[in-house]
């Protein structure tokens, strides 16, 4: 992921791609794009971004507890401004959450190549929440679950293989 800033996204990109290429290589030239596998992968980072903005980071925080509760202060703006009390927790008008979970809202980055995949916000707030501030802690809104390390590989071994059948290069 990349350092604090504006722009959080999450970059797949395939590594070792000199050893992948080779293999696809004996297969035969003609699989060169996982652009619709890293499209299918990118959709359920998102689903995960959403689940995780549902639980207050219990998806993706190390904790058991999710997300940092709201500063007492925090909590009376929100009453007073009617976005609730305690939560949900980082949703108020719902734009920083679209940002990071919908794609092609406002701020939203799905980027999907040919042998990478980039998905993220480019809302700065999204960069405070998931690094936390001097006077805020860290929030994580997006990152890779074990649970999707897995399922990312399948996803593309899958993919892989339905090509490979489809062009007669393996049964």
């Amino acid at each position: 992921m990349a350092g604090q800033g504006a722009f959080i996204p999450i970059t797949i990109t395939v590594d070792g791609v000199e050893i992948v290429s080779r293999r696809l290589a004996t297969w035969g030239a003609r699989i060169d794009d996982l652009s619709l596998a890293w499209e299918q992968i990118g959709e359920d980072l998102l689903a995960d971004f959403r689940q995780n903005f549902d639980y207050e980071g219990d998806l993706l925080d190390k904790q058991d507890d999710g997300w940092a509760a709201l500063a007492d202060a925090t909590v009376l703006d929100r009453t007073r401004r009617g976005f609730g009390g305690e939560h949900p927790i980082l949703v108020r008008a719902g734009d920083l959450q679209a940002s990071v979970t919908a794609r092609g809202a406002p701020g939203n980055v799905f980027d999907v190549r040919a042998d990478s995949l980039s998905v993220g916000s480019e809302d700065a707030r999204a960069g405070y929440h998931q690094w936390g501030t001097s006077r805020m802690p860290a929030r994580p809104i997006v990152g890779i679950s074990w649970a999707r390390r897995s399922g990312i590989v399948d996803r593309l071994n899958t993919y892989i293989q339905a090509q490979a059948r489809q062009q007669g290069l393996m049964p």
